[in-house]
């Protein structure tokens, strides 16, 4: 049973992204949360077509974590999906599970060449649409 998440699980900082990925290897149950200014994210919103801000959804191309961005960032919502994690042992477990499948994804490959190979498919993809 989670207690309390660790303090970097709401981490909104640049290095967020490896973070979570780094949690979700060892398999601890999080929400991804960013939040930056309102031009930055208008520009990078027109720039790169993603659905998924999060290495670890980005990489498995599905919402493995829930992603909390811009005014779905605050405290009401962070509390929700915290307290949904932790009360919930399906989803928790399910979350957990799909760690498991990130893990066997990332194989013998160096991690790094394979998330670098992920995001340069989905840009590439992205560009030909």
């Amino acid at each position: 049973m989670i207690r309390r998440p660790p303090r970097s699980t709401l981490s909104s900082s640049s290095a967020a992204s490896d973070v979570y990925k780094r949690q979700a290897l060892i398999g601890i149950p999080q929400v991804v949360c960013y939040k930056g200014s309102w031009v930055s994210y208008i520009i990078a919103r027109m720039l790169i077509k993603i659905k998924y801000i999060s290495l670890v959804n980005l990489i498995m191309d599905d919402k493995i974590i829930l992603e909390l961005i811009q005014n779905k960032c605050n405290a009401i919502e962070i509390q929700k999906e915290l307290n949904k994690i932790i009360t919930n042992e399906t989803y928790r477990k399910k979350m957990i599970s799909s760690y498991k499948d990130l893990r066997a994804s990332l194989g013998s490959v160096v991690a790094s060449e394979k998330v670098a190979q992920s995001l340069i498919k989905g840009l590439e993809n992205n560009l030909n649409d």
